[in-house]
């Protein structure tokens, strides 16, 4: 397995830093992995090495105005989730070119994989894996979190953003402050049950036809199950799996919000994720119809949002 940095042109904005990590032999199968809100591409690097070495080539970069991908402090950079979107759509373009292809997959961590149902080149991916992603509206969440996640979205994240010019690392336990606009985004669509389409009334969530596997966990305290599953109500002509899992039933103390990306699970999950990228996993998908029934009581009932049949 070879590595090395590089920008990635992102026509209009800024380019992004990526780390290219390059499979043995002529594989031309590449994986895009998306990164969680405030997160560097640096966590990723084990999971990223793993399907290399085992015939992946994979991209892992840096959203504009986080960690390399950096050209003014997040005070004063400009970057929207908008925008993240577009660098997304320019990765893929660049891994299909790069490497003359038309097998790349999608591997997106929580924000990282929300941002599909922004990006026009979605469409070009063969397999989609989504780790820890969910629909962020409140009643969606246990209602133990309701009063919560209300003043996090309304009131806290658009104040400390307003006054400060970003949204302090600390405040939700990131691993980088966010620009301003990108955290003020982010407030907004997760104050409403349309998500996205909330801030951009463009959504390419209807043009992925892709295999679709979502893990969520149930330790994992920013991604309850119910919401996982209300983000695949939008990928209405993707066939779906769902998959939660429980630290106890793998044999590990916990897995939460990120430890699904710790080296110590490449033997308990990481190769399920290889087969299913692969081709050999057999998974018993199911029809979004199944989720239209299994969430339409839930999602009609406190508020309207548009149903696709």
């Amino acid at each position: 397995m070879r590595t090395f940095d590089r920008w990635i042109t992102v026509p209009g904005f800024e380019p992004v830093m990526a780390t290219l990590y390059i499979a043995a032999g002529k594989s031309q199968k590449v994986v895009v992995i998306g990164s969680e809100i405030g997160t560097e591409r640096s966590h990723y690097r084990h999971f990223a090495g793993f399907l290399s070495r085992i015939g992946f080539n994979v991209i892992t970069y840096d959203n504009g105005g986080i960690g390399i991908s950096t050209f003014d402090s997040a005070r004063k950079n400009k970057a929207t989730l908008a925008q993240w979107a577009k660098e997304l759509d320019a990765v893929i373009y660049f891994g299909i070119s790069h490497w003359n292809t038309t097998d790349i997959c999608f591997a997106g961590h929580g924000v990282g994989a929300q941002l599909l149902t922004l990006s026009k080149r979605a469409s070009h991916f063969r397999k989609i894996v989504l780790v820890g992603a969910q629909l962020p509206y409140y009643k969606i969440w246990p209602e133990k979190d309701h009063l919560r996640l209300y003043i996090m979205w309304h009131l806290l994240i658009p104040f400390l953003s307003a006054i400060s010019g970003k949204l302090p690392a600390f405040v939700m336990g990131l691993g980088t402050d966010l620009p301003k606009r990108v955290a003020l985004d982010w407030a907004r669509w997760s104050r409403s049950p349309e998500g996205s389409l909330a801030v951009y009334r463009e959504t390419f969530a209807k043009t992925i036809s892709a295999p679709l596997l979502s893990l969520s966990f149930s330790d994992d305290r920013r991604a309850p199950r119910a919401a996982c599953e209300a983000l695949l109500y939008k990928f209405y002509h993707a066939p779906l799996e769902h998959r939660h899992i429980s630290p106890e039933e793998i044999g590990v103390a916990e897995i939460g919000h990120f430890g699904f990306f710790r080296e110590e699970f490449e033997e308990i999950i990481w190769r399920s994720i290889f087969r299913f990228f692969s081709g050999s996993d057999k998974t018993a998908q199911r029809t979004q119809s199944e989720f239209t029934r299994r969430m339409m009581p839930l999602l009609k009932s406190d508020f309207d949002i548009t149903i696709y049949q």
